[in-house]
């Protein structure tokens, strides 16, 4: 996978520029309310969803249900961090749909950082701030976590995959920072991912005809 930040220039897992053809379309939700999201740490893997969220993940396979006519929907991929799976699960059962898990949709791995505030965070790791604010640098690293360039790889891996043809009609349930970037992306501004996250339980409809013009403009 290549990635160049500036015009995010990528080829697919699959070693070449994808056509048309190779393309359909997915449904990318963030996962519902969770516990830590109330609280305003940075989430732990095991935080529950709340009631509200609990709520909003049935209402959100209500209002998906009714789309299904102009939708075609057949399954869901889901994060295997608990607040993504258990929103999945939510929708499978007004759905009727399978569930397959991805670790390449789980969120960054905070390391240490996981449960602090961002207060917390700067306090105690003040040599890691002025990496973690700048969102495009990919050298970043979370103490004892995750590498922000291997966040964008598995990310675009993923978004490559499941808006192919053979994957249409995916739901995936994952996390802000995924969101953020495969809409970034498919848009060629990766370096503004954080402006496109999405808010719980928030949908996007993601086509193949945006990733064809996408390639088409690169080349």
């Amino acid at each position: 996978l290549l990635i160049s930040l500036e015009g995010c220039m990528v080829e697919s897992d699959r070693g070449k520029r994808l056509e048309y053809s190779d393309y359909g379309l997915c449904i990318l939700v963030r996962h519902a309310l969770c516990e830590d999201n109330c609280i305003k740490v940075l989430p732990r893997r095991s935080s529950p969803l709340t009631k509200a969220g609990e709520c909003g993940a049935i209402s959100l396979g209500k209002q998906l249900q009714r789309m299904r006519r102009s939708l075609p929907l057949r399954s869901i991929a889901v994060s295997p961090l608990l607040r993504a799976y258990k929103s999945a699960i939510l929708l499978s059962q007004v759905l009727s749909l399978p569930v397959k898990e991805d670790p390449r949709l789980a969120e960054v791995d905070f390391g240490q950082a996981e449960g602090m505030t961002p207060e917390e965070f700067y306090n105690v790791f003040p040599e890691k701030a002025a990496g973690a604010t700048e969102v495009g640098d990919p050298s970043f690293c979370w103490p004892g976590g995750e590498r922000r360039g291997n966040l964008f790889q598995r990310a675009i891996d993923a978004c490559n995959f499941y808006c192919s043809y053979e994957q249409r009609g995916t739901i995936v349930v994952t996390h802000w920072t995924i969101t953020g970037i495969s809409i970034a992306y498919i848009n060629a501004c990766l370096h503004r991912w954080p402006e496109f996250g999405l808010g719980h339980c928030e949908y996007r409809v993601l086509s193949g005809e945006s990733m064809r013009y996408r390639y088409l403009n690169q080349s």
